[in-house]
């Protein structure tokens, strides 16, 4: 599914596009993060190979939820520093901690056990994962979720 003729500039639109991109062959990770990466003007391509990892909760390994590793990766890219700039580091990890927080407080954890209620780093969760609908339903909110939050949190506006 090639997306790019349906990007759309207008930031509200942010949500939306990341829930297309997770219903089709794009991770929880990389759907949350392709969005914003777009909008900074990185490569659709650089960006999902960034991102990719990170689904599943670390490389389908359970750990935390991708949405949120996700939204880390897209607050690190807009406010983040390259730079020995320690006000910047504190800022970028602050709302990195803000953001964490408010995802847990709508869903009561971030990892993928916590919220699925099984663990996909184990053969049987990897099974019922691909074989239910439990995965597109839930996660496809926590995309969003995580993506409403970020784009709170960078107070961006169309």
């Amino acid at each position: 599914m090639n997306l790019d003729h349906q990007f759309n500039p207008n930031i509200n639109s942010l949500p939306l596009e990341a829930k297309k991109f997770f219903s089709g062959h794009y991770n929880c990770a990389q759907a949350t993060f392709l969005p914003f990466a777009l909008r900074y003007g990185m490569s659709k391509d650089i960006a999902a190979k960034l991102a990719l990892p990170f689904g599943g909760g670390m490389s389908q390994e359970g750990q935390v939820c991708g949405a949120v590793s996700g939204g880390v990766l897209a607050i690190g890219l807009f406010i983040g520093t390259s730079e020995d700039d320690p006000r910047q580091k504190t800022a970028c990890y602050e709302m990195a901690k803000e953001f964490i927080s408010r995802f847990k407080a709508l869903h009561g954890e971030i990892s993928c056990p916590g919220l699925l209620g099984y663990d996909l780093g184990d053969q049987s969760g990897k099974v019922r994962n691909r074989d239910s609908y439990l995965f597109q339903s839930p996660c496809s909110k926590f995309v969003e979720d995580a993506v409403e939050i970020v784009k709170a949190l960078l107070s961006i506006e169309a």
